[in-house]
């Protein structure tokens, strides 16, 4: 089974075989991985794999060997470790193991056990190009010959030898007593102890040595060479050449297709036999001409023999013609016709009313020998040549011509033409009768030995010849020993030993339960014979058209139920078994077996039991030749359909891999490891979580992963994108969202090379285009791992991942919900409880998609969404409004294009992007990112953790300070970042607006967590980076902690700014206030006095001559006539005096205070040292001046040490840069 394996700490050895077993723990150079040599038998000599072992091959993506050597392939980005026993070849390679991600693993880390150095080792294992000599000696080796015509020497049955199709025309030469063609060789020479050769589908030429060989030429134009000894020659499919050699060689005819081909023979010395016994249909053999027609399923096939001496023929009606010689001519099964013709020729019918005829002139030259004529058969004799026989037709029983007594040789009275000597079984014809002619011998009719049972249980054992043996009634055991031998069971339960092709068994309807024994190499049960147990060396075994039972061996068996109910135990071995028709039950052994589907769910209407035995040996369900689609469940160990009209039905047991059929199947795995081809058709295939293997085939197919995402992802290996689709289970991916296609460009999929992991926020499916991995990541850029759910790799060498679309995935499962559109203008748009898609389009909308997995676009507009589950979607689009996501899911990240992010009950985590969001946690513990761009960061209460990311960002701090509420900022940066601390909850804080450099309000030192003097309002610990906010300075009340700026970074006065402030000079009595919000403020006629305190305020005077005060907040202000006094005050302020002499007042300096001055007039040229103008000054020119004017762009400086060290601090811009004199300062 697929184990799980953890060797713990030491120097740990795991033992692997197939099974695709995971190991948890591996470590390169301590622990070793060991392989079975005999099992894995490519793998070559024993012991460990030397530092760049060609046997080895590791990279990223491998699952398969990239040239010829490789045997042990290991997938670096996967961890897994294949097999593959003809390294580049065509064969696909077997999963050994999986070891755990990241593990590193060496060829030194690799050890075979249980192979045989091979002596005389060849220093370079591969021919490569040329025309190669390859011999590994006495061990099990792996030979690669490479391009060329190579040779190869093979010793052990165990030899691998690996060629790949074009690469020239190779010969193996072989002393295994057994050996078998490997693809891609096409020629085989057996010398020495070999017995048996099999060839392949290619053209082979196949060469016997001295001994009695076994020749099997595959399905290729076969050229097949005999030898010496007692050959059995088997053409099969395709146009061969046969040549027998000096003894008496069998010619065989096995057909696997409807046509058999054009064969020639040539027989050589001996006496040599065409054996026609497996083919499917009758044929005519005639020795006259030297041609053998039919045999095929369809009757086609013909055979152009010479130097062939016999002939038996097919289970059907034969017609069997001799020639000049001596032939021996047997009918085997059927009603069968045979002619004998000129010459002493020897006749069997075999099974069936056989019809001999005799057309020959009689006499001793022509007389044939008849071994088994019964009362079924018939004698046909020629009046043409034996011209006295009378009329024609078949003689009655009292006919006068026909005289039969012991003894007799000729006629008795006038009238006898045909005698009959009943003690030798001679035929005689006699042309006068009683005269004096003498008569002529026609034939001798043998008499077969007869054993014959009793009426009990007898245990009956024939001769060496061909015997008749009746066992009558009883339970009785028959064995004809050698010989052709006819044995009849009679009533019982009867058991037969079948070891020669001629043995013929002959039972009755309802004659018992009976059993065929046969070590045949094929063999075929007759009529009302209900069992079959293959022993010995056979190999086939094929049923009849009632219930049988079929055992195999321990060989690789082919065995075809037929029709009835079955029952079939394929035994050890690799085994290929059809059911057939009827409710079969199929049983595979501990082998790698074949199930076949030929006519319904495993061969018919009807129900089958399938088990292919154990759980891990690698068991096919095979629909190649099913007549209808089929749906065959692992998981549910089910199989419906496969035959005629989608009729039949099976229970699956064991079955690791499956074959589709031409139709559209629907395939569904379990959790072990499969291997699933679709085959032709539109299929679907349900992958489980074993680590699968899938081919769709032809047509559009429909892969399914439904499966928990995990470690263990399936392997699609021929997915056509445009063509096939994905199916994601929503069910167990919930963060997918609506069900159905993803729509072309949809912001669920990324598609990137080396991607593994969502870049977004909108991620869900995402795709690595460099090695075809397809990962699920639930929350796109969030903090949890993506995991990979499947790879898309083809077998073939230097073939590209396929270019996944969006389009190709579909989504399944979803729970239901509706689409919902709003309008051009403002909308309110609230989804179901289903997984809904809201198209908010025009305007400033608010969308909330309710419970479910939802996908929301605002449109254009600046849109409000409240996001409740993790897999909502956010879609926006670039420069389509100012955004906001209101989020209660624990975690959040804000998607491309959205700027804003509050965080709602129940929310904990919130992540920014790119763009300069504003980010706003709630009273939990929050953890608040703001990534790139310039971020503002509010944790409200908890104790929150703010990380600005790069950029200019500012946190704020608007609830009551202290240990509950105290926050941690974790990258500040003095100087970029800003501290924003508010006068709602510190009212003593002072004045909206930036601390200037040197503020009173601020004291930092190493310890301090108080303030020194009475002026101390904001508190810094340089040591621990804890501010602290301080009511009252030196007095007596306790100071609170703001927040702790992780790592103490340096902080100066300049970094901390007050919201909502209050100003040091409330305004007086009567005048015009306005708000800490955005106010508009307008003046009268009179000398009005306005202030705007906090906020982005527009005010405007009028004609009178009036004070206006901006306050806190970026304001803009207009003074209009009269002689105004303007004063912006903290912030970036826009103002103008109008048409008077106006004076602007700036009490505040630096980039965030520094205002800009519209329709400045000036007064006159008066001279002051401390003031300095010229074109592209920014800062004294000599230690005098305090006041720089730049007359290029009309920038203001204050500048505390003139042309010192200090740098000038910008107060204001006057826009047009006007003229500016000494004399229009003042200083207050």
């Amino acid at each position: 089974g697929q184990d799980t394996l953890t060797g713990g700490a030491g120097v740990d050895h795991f033992v692997v075989y197939w099974d695709g077993d995971r190991i948890t723990d591996f470590t390169s150079g301590t622990d070793m991985i060991h392989l079975d040599g005999y099992s894995l038998s490519s793998l070559g000599a024993g012991g460990n794999f030397a530092a760049g072992d060609p046997r080895f091959y590791a990279a990223p993506g491998a699952t398969a060997g990239h040239d010829a050597d490789d045997r042990v392939v290991y997938n670096t980005s996967t961890g897994e470790l294949f097999y593959d026993w003809d390294g580049s070849g065509t064969n696909p390679a077997l999963l050994l193991a999986v070891l755990q991600p990241g593990a590193t693993l060496v060829a030194t880390d690799i050890v075979v056990d249980h192979a045989s150095p091979a002596a005389g080792t060849i220093v370079n294992g591969n021919g490569f190009a040329g025309n190669d000599t390859l011999d590994g000696g006495a061990g099990t080796d792996s030979m690669v010959g490479g391009t060329g015509d190579d040779l190869y020497f093979v010793e052990n049955y165990s030899d691998q030898v690996v060629e790949l199709a074009n690469e020239g025309r190779d010969e193996v030469v072989s002393s295994s007593y057994d050996y078998s063609l490997a693809n891609g060789v096409e020629n085989l020479t057996l010398i020495g102890s070999a017995h048996n050769g099999y060839g392949n589908a290619l053209d082979n030429l196949i060469t016997g040595n001295a001994g009695a060989n076994l020749l099997w030429g595959g399905s290729g134009n076969d050229t097949i060479i005999g030898g010496a000894g007692a050959d059995t020659i088997y053409g099969n499919d395709g146009n061969d050449s046969l040549v027998g050699g000096a003894d008496n060689d069998m010619f065989a005819q096995y057909s696997f297709t409807t046509a058999p081909g054009v064969d020639t023979v040539d027989g050589g010395a001996g006496n040599d036999t065409l054996d026609f016994r497996y083919m499917p249909t009758a044929v005519t053999a005639n020795f006259t001409t030297g041609i053998v027609a039919g045999g095929g399923y369809d009757g086609s096939g013909s055979t152009n023999f010479v130097n062939v001496e016999g002939v038996i023929g097919s289970y059907g009606g034969d017609l069997l013609i001799g020639g000049a010689g001596s032939e021996n001519l047997d009918g085997y099964a059927g009603d069968d016709t045979i002619t004998g013709g000129a010459g002493n020729d020897t006749l069997t019918g075999g099974d069936g009313a056989d019809h001999f005829v005799f057309s020959a002139v009689p006499g001793d030259a022509n007389a044939d020998l008849i071994t088994d004529f019964t009362g079924m058969d018939r004698i046909h004799l020629d009046a043409t040549v034996m011209m006295a026989l009378g009329a024609g037709g078949q003689m009655s029983s009292m006919d006068a011509r026909f005289y039969a007594a012991a003894g007799a040789t000729g006629g008795h009275d006038a009238d006898d033409r045909v005698v009959y000597d009943t003690a030798s079984g001679k035929l005689y014809y006699d042309a006068d009768g009683s005269g004096s002619g003498t008569a002529q011998l026609v034939a001798t009719l043998q008499s077969t030995p007869v054993l014959a049972g009793t009426t009990g249980n007898d245990s009956l054992v024939g001769t060496l010849g061909n015997d008749t043996i009746n066992g009558l009634d009883g339970n009785d055991t028959l064995d004809g020993q050698g010989g052709a031998d006819s044995m009849v069971g009679g009533a019982g339960d009867d058991v037969y030993y079948v070891d020669n092709p001629g043995d013929v068994v002959v039972e009755q309807i309802n004659a018992g339960m009976d059993e065929v024994r046969s070590s045949l190499f094929d063999y075929i049960l007759p009529d009302w014979v209900n069992n079959l147990t293959l022993v010995g060396n056979a190999f086939a075994g094929h049923g009849n058209a009632i219930d049988n039972l079929i055992v195999g061996n321990a060989r690789d068996n082919w065995i075809d139920a037929g029709d009835g109910n079955d029952s079939i135990d394929g035994g050890l071995g690799n085994d290929t078994i059809y059911g057939g028709a009827g409710d079969d039950t199929m049983q595979g052994g501990p082998g790698a077996d074949y199930f076949y589907i030929t006519g319904g769910a495993s061969g018919g209407p009807g129900h089958d039991v399938i088990d292919g035995g154990s759980p891990s040996s690698g068991d096919w369900l095979r629909y190649d030749e099913a007549q209808s689609g089929a749906v065959i469940d692992l998981r549910a160990g089910t199989a419906t359909g496969g035959g005629a009209n989608g009729t039949g039905s099976a229970t699956i047991r064991n079955i690791q891999h499956v074959m589709g059929s031409s139709f559209g199947d629907t395939i569904i795995a379990d959790d072990q490891w499969s291997q699933l081809f679709g085959g032709d058709g539109n299929d679907t295939i349900d992958a489980g979580n074993g680590a699968d293997q899938v081919w769709g085939g032809a047509g559009a197919d429909s892969f399914i992963l439904a499966q928990d995402p995990s470690a263990w992802d399936v392997w699609i290996r021929d997915f056509a994108p445009g063509v096939d689709n994905l199916h994601l289970d929503a069910r167990v991916m919930p963060a997918l969202g609506a069900s159905g296609n993803f729509a072309v460009n949809d912001p669920r999929f990324y598609a990137a090379a080396g991607a593994s992991s969502g870049h977004d926020a909108d991620d869900r499916i995402i795709y690595d285009t460099l090695n075809g991995g397809l990962y699920y990541d639930p929350d796109g850029n969030g903090s949890n791992p993506s995991q990979i759910i499947a790879t898309f790799a083809y077998y073939s060498g230097g073939v590209p991942t396929p270019l996944i679309q969006a389009t190709d995935l579909v989504v399944d499962n979803a729970a239901p919900g509706v689409v919902i559109n709003g309008t051009s203008g403002n909308d309110s748009l609230v989804g179901t409880n289903g997984n809904d898609t809201i198209n908010g389009l025009d305007g400033n909308d608010t969308i909330d998609g309710g419970a479910g997995a939802d996908s929301l676009v605002g449109g254009a507009g600046d849109d409000v969404y409240f996001v409740d589950n993790a897999g909502d979607i956010v879609v926006e689009q670039q420069n389509a409004g100012i955004d906001e996501v209101r989020s209660s899911a624990a975690s959040y990240t804000l998607g491309d294009f959205v700027n804003n992010l509050t965080l709602l009950s129940g929310a904990v985590n919130g992540t920014g992007n790119a763009i300069e969001n504003v980010i706003t946690g709630n009273a939990a513990t929050n953890r608040l990112s703001g990534g790139d761009g310039n971020d503002t960061l509010t944790g409200a209460g908890g104790n929150d953790t703010l990380s600005g990311g790069t950029g200019s960002d500012h946190f704020i701090f608007n609830v009551a300070p202290g240990s509950a509420n105290a926050g941690v900022v974790t990258d500040f940066a003095s100087g970029t970042d800003v501290i924003r601390v508010d006068g709602k909850v510190m009212p003593a804080v002072g004045a909206s607006g930036s601390f200037a450099s040197g503020d009173a309000r601020f004291y930092a030192a190493a310890g301090a967590n108080a303030g020194h003097d009475a002026d101390d309002r904001v508190v810094y610990n340089i040591t621990t980076g804890q501010l602290w906010y301080d009511g009252d300075g030196s007095g007596s009340g306790a100071a609170q902690l703001i927040a702790t700026l992780q790592g103490a970074p340096a902080l100066a006065a300049t970094d901390i700014r007050v919201d909502n402030g209050t100003s040091t000079t409330p305004p007086p009595a009567g005048s015009i206030t306005g708000t800490e919000g955005d106010d508009t403020l307008a003046g009268t006629t009179g000398n009005d006095s306005i202030y705007g305190l906090g906020g982005n305020d527009f005010i405007t005077g009028d004609s009178g001559a009036d004070t206006i005060v901006g306050g806190a907040g970026n304001d803009t202000i207009y003074g209009n006539g009269g002689n105004d006094w303007v004063e912006g005050g903290t912030g970036n302020d826009s103002m103008s005096g109008g048409g008077d002499q106006d004076s602007f007042v700036f009490r505040e300096y630096g980039a965030q205070n520094a205002d800009t001055v519209g329709g400045f007039d000036t007064n006159c040229a008066a001279g002051d040292a401390r003031f300095y103008a010229a074109a592209g000054a920014s800062g004294g020119h000599d230690a005098d001046d305090r006041l720089v004017y730049n007359t290029s762009t009309g920038q203001l400086f204050y500048d505390a040490d003139g042309s010192g060290a200090g740098a000038a601090q910008l107060v204001a811009t006057l826009q047009g840069a006007p003229g500016v004199a000494a004399a229009d300062v003042w200083v207050i």
